[in-house]
This record gives structure tokens, C-alpha cells and sequence, in this order.
């Protein structure tokens, strides 16, 4: 098959990490696979980039940009700082699928690169189009992750993210349900939990929704001599050592603050003799650094943002568990890759968590938010070596079982094939030569130009009208800064001319007189 996989990224992040090993393990299935990407960072050797063709802007591109650049930003609540997007505008990518002729589109995180409203030309294609679901967003009003909100099986209104006076929340999820209800259209959750959502938000049709585990080379990320492995990131060899990885440590739901105060706690609990480390513990981080962890009164080893595989797979080695602390995730990369490498995760029993991790058998969970039971768990494996090490080669034995690049490329390749033979006929596909459409401009053999399209439901007159009080206050405010300043010149220039008078001239003068007959003390 010829597989088109869309991405907004080519790499770096979690979701496109888990996009690359699918199309790793698609092409090596024999498959054609191309990367259509709408980022500069991460090309792959199979990318197609593609580019906003500014000479043809869309007339609404203000508006998509008031909604993501001001309306959305100032109007989040508290409830989360995860990622969220009205999606506003994208690329109609169906001409390039047509001319590249495709057999199957895998749409994985789009943001940027594809809205719903630009997805309908690629689902009337006809082809198999099957949403990768690397979190919410494919099926809800906006939000990533919704932070314990159901509005998404009904409307997304009101809603808790964000104070949606606009209704942008509703427009969306309306959109997406009309739009991906098709008979050629399937979702692919790694979770039993995202799944679950899914089936619920009505966006999908719930027989088309599967669950296939995401994927990791488990050639790479293997068990390693954990000495050797030490020695080479030059740690003590005599301390236990708890992992932790995360992107963004601020961001709410991984559960930065629940680390903090679990090993707290563990360090409480352990009540060693005074300036002692209790149970010879150490931290090791990579991701984002964070001072705090520097007041916890053990050492800490940060690696920080690891973009080589083979020493990400050396840090896993050298650690003896992997504490994660999220509240709401799907499949996290740094839970499979820890388990592929031999070493036990604890975490909250949370979405994906709870698929891959048996309590007990090849890793810890408790209860969600419950710190007390978290620094608990780790203590336990802390201080029975041998048991933490069985956890983890039963966590190795189930990633083999569960989750190599073949695995998952075949029941992809399944899930293709059994889409292509019940595809119904394309909406406005070329009958012959004469309705074939133009071949796609090529800037350079890897990217593309194309314009973007924005959505309706963002170009409202309601928007246009918000837009327009905005862009009034922003004038207003400069008209005011300016008149600030040539007040400013006004008066420099009225002192200026004073200085320049008789007047002042004579002023100046009696300044200078009277400093020379009563100088300043200590100046005479």
C-alpha cells in the first residue's frame, strides 16, 4: 500500500515520536509511506512539507488569527494549561492525495495542518482516512485533555477551559461530527480509556473505533547492564535511583507538584539519621530542569531535553523504577520505552496506565492523586531490589507481547485493508482525463505550497465584530501612546527653548555665581 501519514510535526514530541515508529514499522512491511508534515523542525527523509502560499491569503486569516492569537489566550481558566485550539484554519490536502494517489491516509496530531473542514475533501475521497488518537482533540470542542469535563459527549457548552462567550467550543465538536461519521472513517486509540472517550463524544461511529497500543523499538530500548550503564552516565553505582521525565513540568495534569510531595514523603518516611540520605536515593531527570528539585536533600542527576535514542536508553538502564505522576494521559512514550528497557513503572491508575501496568505483577498503580499511596509504592520497590527487577522483566515480556513496531504496523495494515474493501465511491473524483485536477506546484522536491483555508464558524459576524472592538482599543491605545509621546517632545522642546532665552541664559548664570561664593560641602 501507499500510505500518506499527516502530522503537524516530523519529530521531537510525544505524539510525533509515536508517529515515526508507526511509519517505521509500516515501511518495514513493505509499504510506501510519506510523512505530509506542516513544519520546518524534523523532516524525514520521506517528508513532504508543506508551506503557506502567502500570495493567496485567505480573507478570514484575520479572524483565524484573533481566535488563536487573543480571543482563546485570554479567555483560558484555571482549570488547565494544556494545550488547546479552535482550530481555525488548515490545508485542503485532497488534490495532493489524488495526485500522489494513495491508498490509505493516517491522520495523527494535525493542528495547524488539518481542520475538519479541510478533512471533508480527504474523506470524500473515498479512501481509508483513520484518526491516530494521540489525545482528545480529534473529538471534542478544543481541549487536548479535558480534565475531568463529559461535555463532549453532549455539546462542549458551556465550557470549563475556557470562557467561551463566542460558542467556538459547540461550532467545533458540531463540525467534527458531521464531518468524520463516514463509512471510510475509523479511529485508532493506543487506550482502552481514549477509546472509551472516543465512542462516547459521537464523532466516530462506535464500530469503527479500535485499540491498537502504540509502538517501541525494542531493539533500542532493551535492558542494559545497569552497572555499565552508571558507569557510563558517570552515576553513583550505590544509590537506588528514581527516574522522571517530562516536556513541560508546569503543565497541570503531569503532576509535577504530586512528584514534589511523594518524594517528600518518601523522605519523611525513611527517617534516617540526621544529614543522611534516607535509603541512599537519588533522582534522575530528563526533560525540563526545575530548581525545586534541588531543595529536596538528595542527589539529583538532570539530563536534561535527550535527543539520542541510545542514551535515552542508557539513562532507563541505569535507573530501578520510573515514577509518573500524571493525572490524565493516554499512552506515554517514557511509561513504554521504561517498560521496554526492563524497569518497573509506579503510577496513577489513569488512563493508559492502567492497559500496560499490572499492579503488582510488572510495575505499581494507586489510586489517582493519592501521593501518600504513591511514595508508598516506590518505597516498597526502593527497598526489595529484587523485586523491582522481577517487575521489570515482566514489563519487558508484556512490551514484546504488546507492543513492537510489527505488531502494531500489522494490525494497522488490518485495519486498512479491511477499510479498502468497503469503501464507498468518492464524491467528485476525476471520471477521466479531462476532470483530472491540476498537478499540485512543487517549490522543492520536499515541500509543498498550498493556501490556507479558514473555517466558517471562525469568521463570523459575532468574531468580526469582537475583532473589530479589539483592533479599536488597540488603536485607541496607541493614539494615546503617541500623543504620550509628542507631549513628551512638546515639553523637551519649551525647556530646550527656555535655556536658549535671555532669560535663561541670566538663570544659568546666577547658578554658576552662586555656586562659586557658596560651594557644596566639601567642594570649597
Amino acid at each position: 500500500m501507499k500510505i500518506a501519514i499527516l502530522s503537524t510535526y516530523g519529530g521531537g514530541g510525544g505524539a510525533a515520536r509515536a508517529m515515526l515508529r508507526l511509519a517505521k514499522g509500516l515501511s518495514a512491511r513493505g509499504h510506501v509511506v510519506d510523512i505530509i508534515q506542516s513544519t520546518q523542525g524534523h523532516v524525514q527523509p520521506n517528508s513532504i512539507v508543506v508551506e503557506p502560499d502567502n500570495a493567496t491569503p485567505d480573507q478570514n486569516d484575520d479572524c483565524a488569527q484573533f481566535i488563536e492569537g487573543h480571543y482563546l489566550p485570554s479567555r483560558r481558566t484555571q482549570l488547565s494549561n494544556t494545550f488547546f485550539s479552535f482550530q481555525p484554519s488548515g490545508y485542503d490536502l485532497s488534490q495532493l492525495i489524488r495526485e500522489k494517489d494513495y491508498d490509505a491516509i493516517n491522520v495523527h496530531w494535525s493542528n495547524q495542518l488539518l481542520n475538519p473542514e479541510t478533512a471533508a475533501p480527504l474523506i470524500a475521497l473515498g479512501k481509508p482516512v483513520v484518526f491516530t488518537l494521540h489525545d482528545m482533540s480529534h473529538f471534542t470542542g478544543g481541549c487536548h485533555y479535558s480534565a475531568g469535563c463529559d461535555g463532549f459527549e453532549r455539546d462542549c457548552a458551556p465550557c470549563p477551559q475556557v470562557s467561551d462567550t463566542l460558542a467556538m467550543a459547540p461550532a467545533l465538536l458540531a463540525v467534527r461530527r458531521r464531518t468524520y461519521r463516514r463509512a471510510n472513517v475509523a479511529a485508532v486509540a493506543p487506550s482502552h480509556w481514549l477509546a472509551d472517550c472516543a465512542s462516547r463524544s459521537g464523532v466516530f461511529e462506535p464500530e469503527t473505533i479500535q485499540r491498537i497500543s502504540n509502538a517501541i523499538e525494542t531493539d533500542l530500548f532493551r535492558p542494559l547492564d545497569k552497572a555499565e550503564a552508571r558507569q557510563a552516565l558517570g552515576l553513583d553505582p550505590s544509590l537506588r535511583y528514581i527516574l522522571f521525565g517530562v516536556h513541560y513540568t508546569q503543565e497541570t495534569r503531569k503532576g509535577f507538584g504530586l512528584l514534589m510531595e511523594a518524594i517528600e514523603r518518601l523522605i519523611a518516611s525513611s527517617s534516617p539519621g540526621e544529614g543522611e540520605n534516607p535509603d541512599g536515593l537519588g533522582l534522575l531527570l530528563f526533560g525540563e530542569a526545575t530548581p525545586e528539585l534541588e531543595s529536596l536533600g538528595i542527589p539529583v542527576t538532570s539530563f536534561g531535553f535527550v535527543g539520542d535514542d541510545a542514551q535515552l536508553a542508557t539513562i532507563y538502564s541505569a535507573a530501578d523504577l520510573l515514577i509518573l505522576p500524571s493525572l490524565e494521559d493516554n499512552q506515554p512514550n517514557v511509561m513504554m520505552e521504561a517498560m521496554a528497557a526492563g524497569v518497573p513503572v509506579v503510577a496513577f491508575a489513569v488512563g493508559g496506565m492502567t492497559d500496560m501496568i499490572q499492579d503488582g505483577i510488572n510495575g505499581r498503580l494507586v489510586a489517582p492523586g493519592d501521593v501518600t499511596a504513591l511514595a508508598d509504592a516506590v518505597l516498597d520497590l526502593v527497598k526489595a531490589p529484587e523485586k523491582a527487577a522481577g517487575m521489570g522483566q515482566a514489563a519487558r515480556r508484556d512490551i514484546l507481547t504488546e507492543a513492537t513496531l510489527d505488531g502494531q504496523a500489522a494490525r494497522y495494515e488490518g485495519l486498512f485493508e479491511k477499510l479498502l474493501g468497503t469503501r464507498p465511491p468518492a464524491i467528485g473524483r476525476a471520471q477521466d482525463e479531462h476532470d483530472a485536477p491540476e498537478p499540485v506546484e512543487r517549490a522543492a522536491s520536499a515541500s509543498i505550497r498550498l493556501p490556507q483555508q479558514v473555517a466558517s464558524r471562525v469568521a463570523t459576524a459575532e468574531v468580526h465584530a469582537e475583532l473589530d472592538l479589539l483592533l479599536a482599543a488597540q488603536a485607541a491605545e496607541e493614539a494615546r501612546r503617541l500623543a504620550e509621546i509628542a507631549e513628551a517632545e512638546r515639553q523637551a522642546l519649551k525647556a530646550a527653548a527656555r535655556a536658549r532665552s535671555p532669560l535663561g541664559r541670566l538663570k544659568k548664570l546666577r547658578r554658576k555665581i552662586s555656586h562659586r561664593l557658596w560651594p557644596v560641602d566639601g567642594q570649597a
